[in-house]
């Protein structure tokens, strides 16, 4: 029986919780991970209906122009080209559509797989996109990061490191070897009870090398946890920053563009059929109107992304707990 004098058996124990530590933070940074990725594809199907519902509402426009561009060809009040100008846009308008749809299935496949789903069963997806939170400061989200999933796994490490360190500084010492039992004489045919008591003595350290890679690894892990936490402010600094700027565009383009937009589009028309624009002019405030609303989507399903990116670096939600 080896008599342990060193404590080795309890840095066993300990280094043992420390890994089953370690493992619990990796599983719960990929869980948060996993969660990112559901959200990033779910705001991607929210953007895609939206995209889709405008495509179509420019589609179902342009074939009321092309009617009322018949009427006026029909009753001499324009020439037949303008009519085959207002089918080409139209057609274009059709395949856009036709695009557009072919993403969102792409998009709710992508989902389905993530859900671990073989098809997308789920119906329409629901989301208020269009809403857009405030934002706390970024001082905020720093104090937030301090405590991230990622960051708390490298000090989690740590501990276990040190456990180890601890593990193999204990091994440098060998254990006190007790050893008995009976022992038979031939010569007499009797039996004794023999005891004994040993103390190996190290010559040259073996174990040395152990204790110094166990420092190193340790030293590793302060390393490491400083250039992630520096590249983490880093990245959350650059997202916040694009954060702010898509909020703003969106701002801009709901608040001021969109509706001098739908304005311009609104004269225009009406000026084409009273003779006073062309159907050029009517086509160009068209497309301007259209390429707006493709604009707010974008920007809207960008800022959402950046809000699941800050979520995915602290760990924390980001909306609804400022």
């Amino acid at each position: 029986q080896v008599i342990d004098l060193a404590g080795s058996r309890a840095q066993r124990v300990e280094t043992a919780k420390a890994s089953l530590d370690v493992a619990d933070a990796e599983y719960e940074a990929q869980r948060i991970e996993v969660f990112a990725e559901v959200a990033r594809r779910f705001t991607e199907c929210a953007a895609g209906e939206r995209r889709l519902d405008s495509a179509r509402n420019a589609r179902e426009l342009s074939e009321e122009i092309v009617e009322s561009v018949r009427v006026r060809v029909e009753a001499g009040q324009t020439t037949p080209i303008e009519l085959k100008k207002a089918r080409i846009a139209l057609a274009l308008l059709e395949i856009e559509e036709e695009h557009v749809e072919h993403e969102l299935a792409s998009s709710r496949q992508a989902l389905a797989a993530v859900l671990g789903e073989k098809d997308p069963t789920f119906g329409e997806i629901h989301a208020d996109l269009m809403t857009l939170s405030e934002l706390p400061a970024f001082p905020a989200l720093v104090q937030r990061l301090e405590k991230s999933p990622v960051l708390a796994r490298y000090k989690i490490e740590a501990r276990w490191r040190d456990a180890q360190v601890l593990l193999e500084q204990s091994l440098r010492r060998p254990g006190l070897l007790v050893s008995g039992g009976l022992r038979r004489v031939e010569a007499t045919d009797d039996f004794g009870l023999v005891a004994g008591i040993s103390l190996p003595i190290q010559v040259n350290d073996q174990t040395q090398g152990k204790v110094l890679e166990a420092r190193e690894r340790r030293a590793q892990v302060d390393a490491k946890f400083k250039s992630t936490h520096l590249e983490m402010i880093s990245a959350l600094f650059a997202v916040y920053q694009e954060m702010i700027h898509v909020r703003t565009v969106f701002t801009r383009l709901q608040d001021e563009m969109i509706p001098l937009a739908e304005e311009t589009f609104i004269l225009a028309e009406e000026g084409y059929f009273k003779g006073r624009y062309s159907l050029l002019e009517m086509q160009d405030a068209q497309r301007s109107l259209i390429d707006l609303r493709k604009q707010v989507v974008a920007n809207a399903a960008a800022f959402h992304r950046f809000v699941i990116e800050i979520e995915r670096l602290t760990g924390t939600p980001l909306l609804g707990e400022i």
